[in-house]
């Protein structure tokens, strides 16, 4: 019950796109005698699909609980005012960090410097910090406090020693 719920839910957004192509599909037969309308009913059900897809959405929200995240105050305002930098490590073994960072880059409107070195970063900026990035060495080297959790990374204010 439980796993055939969780494939509804994962399958569901998708449905409005398979319904357009389904039905369209379902004209082919009908259609099969003239060439000219057996191409059209085989092309256009694609077209609108594609179409439906990105009406509902499906394309352009890669991550939808990090836009999610994103959103949240205070985080949705920092990101909208401020220029963030980027504090990455050197390992980037976790292709799902990356990702994030890809899509951390993307969604944050302002941008600031990528891997400047964070002793070089100004008091009172913000910056993103990646999972992989040594931590307890950078709270060494320089105050800051957490503003956001997402997906591993940190948004941080560093503040003035």
């Amino acid at each position: 019950s439980d796993l055939a719920s969780d494939l509804i839910d994962t399958i569901k957004p998708y449905a409005p796109v398979a319904l357009v192509l389904g039905l369209g599909w379902m004209c082919l037969p009908l259609t099969m005698i003239s060439a000219g309308k057996w191409l059209a009913t085989w092309l256009l059900p694609v077209w609108l699909a594609l179409g439906v897809a990105g009406l509902t959405g499906l394309f352009g929200n890669y991550s939808p609980g990090l836009m999610a995240d994103l959103a949240r105050s205070p985080t949705a305002q920092i990101i909208a005012t401020n220029p963030v930098n980027f504090v990455t490590g050197a390992d980037w073994s976790d292709q799902e960090a990356h990702k994030t960072l890809i899509l951390l880059s993307f969604y944050t409107p302002k941008l600031g410097q990528l891997n400047q070195p964070f002793n070089q970063l100004t008091p009172g900026t913000y910056a993103w910090l990646a999972p992989n990035a040594d931590k307890d060495k950078l709270k060494s080297e320089r105050p800051y406090e957490t503003i956001a959790d997402v997906q591993q990374w940190q948004l941080i204010h560093l503040l003035t020693p």
